[in-house]
Parts: C-alpha cells; structure tokens; sequence
C-alpha cells in the first residue's frame, strides 16, 4: 500500500485459536498483525471476486 493512498480502521472480532496462530505468524515473520491480515484480505479479494460480484458493485455504483 502506499503511504499516499487514504485508509480506514477497520475492528473485528477473532476466535481465540485464529488470533494465536495470527500473532504467531507475525513474530515469525516480523511483520505486524496488521500487516499480515491486510495483505491475506487483498489476496483473497482480489483473487475471489467473481464476476457476479463485480456486476453488483459496478451496478450499484452507477446507480449513485
């Protein structure tokens, strides 16, 4: 991400067991939770977004 790009603080809530294993991960690599989860989301959104899914957005978005 870039340090110009504007961002949002997102809060959510994690079973006990996927915190640990996320807290692990981040010692392990030296990163931050933070870091690890934002990179897994855009992983996971850009590689999952199926196209009915980018129909809606788009839809919606023209219909603003």
């Amino acid at each position: 991400m870039k340090k110009s790009q504007q961002t949002k603080t997102l809060t959510i809530s994690l079973p006990i067991a996927l915190y640990k294993t996320l807290e692990l991960k981040a010692q392990k690599n030296d990163r931050s939770k933070n870091y690890l989860v934002r990179k897994a989301l855009e992983v996971h959104l850009d590689g999952n977004v199926s196209e009915k899914t980018s129909k809606k957005v788009t839809s919606k978005k023209s219909e603003e």
